[in-house]
């Protein structure tokens, strides 16, 4: 495997060509792990090197030189010592394998047919949630939280996950979300992650950050009344997006909720004479519903408002940079004033 660092202050030494220290590395000898800190350590850098179990507390007691697999150590111990630093590497290798020595791998040949796979209490759902409050603060509280279980199974086989339990995964996500932008330390036990008093920082500047659940299936109207605050449809007829309205309201009924559910639609806009195509799509249902002239499309949005929608999210994908910006100014100025608010 042929792998390309630079690993901070060891290439400038290497390039010296300096008789180089014993390298002490602390990190997880209970697994194999392959990651660029361990692969410069024992591939590249020309002095010896002893790798022992630990991690960011031995360079803190000065015990280690080098911890590997320790960003979030670094993370909760560098506010405290300012003598840590992170070394950045850049690696044509996999970032880290981890596997089991008592499984019989005790190196990466052993790994050979084996599957790989993400620990059960780590969460991609955790990490969003923060990325998620972190955009909120950021943005003076202006976030809306947009999600959808997926409609692509050719995704879901690439990453070898399960397009049946996408909706459990999904539900059990958002119940994660609502618990990490609630409270600063959190705990969680689910199907599919579990972890305890999390320290969770920053909180959204909004008290309650709102989340718009997408699709057009019942489960998706069942998902926004249950842990949503709006439904967020595409390309719907007004007939159908009324009848999926009226389903919504009276799940959000159902589940005790107060107030009312947010009502939005996504579809083209396209208006003749004005808008201009430069890229073609494969048909699909839905894509011509906001298509004709001025007028028409002035009276086919009223029937949405009739329907209930509340928001729109007009899709330009298929136009030019100026075609989606004459398609907007004409929106603005020749149909929006005709509409109801």
């Amino acid at each position: 495997m042929t792998s390309r660092f630079v690993l901070g202050i060891l290439s400038v030494l290497l390039l010296q060509q300096q008789t180089l220290p014993p390298l002490r590395v602390s990190g997880n000898t209970t697994t194999i792990e392959l990651s660029p800190v361990l692969v410069a350590a024992n591939g590249i850098y020309p002095g010896p090197v002893t790798v022992t179990n630990g991690g960011i507390p031995n360079i803190m007691d000065g015990t280690a030189d080098i911890a590997t697999n320790a960003e979030t150590q670094l993370l909760r111990q560098s506010v405290d010592d300012p003598n840590l630093r992170v070394i950045f590497t850049v690696a044509e290798s996999f970032y880290r394998i981890v596997g089991k020595k008592s499984a019989g791998i005790s190196k990466v040949a052993d790994l050979k047919g084996k599957r790989i796979t993400v620990p059960r209490n780590t969460s991609a759902a955790y990490f969003l949630a923060k990325m998620l409050a972190t955009i909120d603060q950021l943005s003076g509280g202006r976030l809306i939280v947009g999600v959808g279980g997926g409609w692509m199974t050719e995704e879901f086989a690439a990453l070898g996950t399960s397009f049946p339990a996408r909706g459990k995964v999904s539900d059990e996500s958002l119940r994660l979300m609502r618990e990490t932008w609630s409270q600063t330390t959190v705990s969680f036990s689910g199907h599919y992650t579990s972890f305890q008093d999390m320290q969770v920082s920053p909180l959204p500047a909004q008290p309650h950050l709102p989340i718009w659940v997408g699709g057009v299936s019942p489960r998706a109207r069942r998902r926004a009344a249950e842990l949503g605050d709006g439904w967020h449809a595409t390309s719907l007829t007004p007939e159908a997006f009324r009848e999926g309205a009226n389903h919504l309201r009276a799940l959000w009924q159902k589940n005790n909720r107060t107030g009312a559910p947010i009502l939005s639609l996504r579809a083209p806009l396209f208006i003749e004479g004005v808008s201009q195509d430069v890229l073609t799509y494969a048909p699909r249902p839905g894509r011509d519903l906001l298509r004709g002239d001025v007028p028409t499309l002035t009276s086919r949005l009223r029937a949405y408002q009739e329907a209930g929608v509340q928001h729109f999210v007009f899709e330009l994908s298929m136009q030019s940079f100026d075609s989606s910006a004459r398609t907007m100014d004409t929106f603005i100025n020749k149909i929006k004033p005709n509409l109801n608010g």
